[in-house]
């Protein structure tokens, strides 16, 4: 369902997951994160209506399946919505 790019950019690490031509989430390194912490990668994304960092993770492998996963969730509200009129009549 994704396509899975590494970043390129300049002080950029990590993975971006398209969707055709949008980007859609990201899988980074948190350097945010303390020493100590196990968790090291950190999956944000732009869809609307959902937060934008998902959560962290300690293989950046998992956050990609997390990320498959929520992008297919996200897709499938759209399937699931009945078409109604102005008045909410079906």
């Amino acid at each position: 369902m994704l396509v899975w790019k590494r970043k390129t950019a300049q002080y950029e690490n990590g993975k971006r997951g398209y969707m055709g031509r949008w980007p859609v989430v990201s899988v980074d390194w948190d350097g945010g994160s303390s020493r100590d912490d196990d968790k090291k990668y950190k999956l944000t994304t732009s869809l609307p209506g959902l937060k934008s960092t998902v959560s962290t993770y300690v293989l950046e492998a998992d956050a990609m399946k997390d990320a498959e996963e929520i992008v297919g969730y996200w897709l499938s509200g759209f399937k699931d919505e009945t078409k109604t009129d102005v008045d909410g009549v079906e």
